[in-house]
């Protein structure tokens, strides 16, 4: 009886710990590094191919990421993926389709599964 109770009581401890692992959330944000003079970003995309057509997360925004404005912190499911965005275009009057570059390499990353991250991300010159 004794074993029994034993081996209940690792079991259910065991359970416990798996369960807790299986919350940890993987979070991600930006903060906007293009320099003072350069433009305000918005509509970030966090996708698992380099298309960025079907995201895993968004950052769309009324209000644009300005210079060192920081957006939220989201949950994202893809560890490894492509950061993609829009940049204001002062010669189109609107925003357009950016080269991204995150903290001051290229628009992949990954992440550790349960971390929160925050990049700097710079993005300018419209996509050719």
């Amino acid at each position: 009886m004794k074993k029994l109770t034993i081996i209940i009581a690792v079991f259910s401890i065991s359970l416990i710990t798996l369960a807790g692992c299986n919350q940890d959330k993987t979070e991600l944000g930006w903060t906007n590094a293009n320099d003072s003079t350069q433009a305000d970003i918005q509509d970030i995309r966090w996708s698992a191919d380099s298309t960025g057509t079907n995201p895993d997360q968004t950052w769309n925004s009324t209000t644009p990421l300005k210079y060192q404005d920081q957006s939220e912190l989201k949950e994202v499911n893809e560890t490894s993926g492509y950061v993609s965005a829009q940049y204001y275009d002062d010669t189109q009057g609107d925003f357009a389709d950016a080269d991204v570059s995150v903290n001051g390499g290229g628009n992949s990353l990954t992440i550790d599964e349960g971390s929160s991250n925050r990049y700097d991300i710079v993005a300018e010159t419209a996509k050719k």
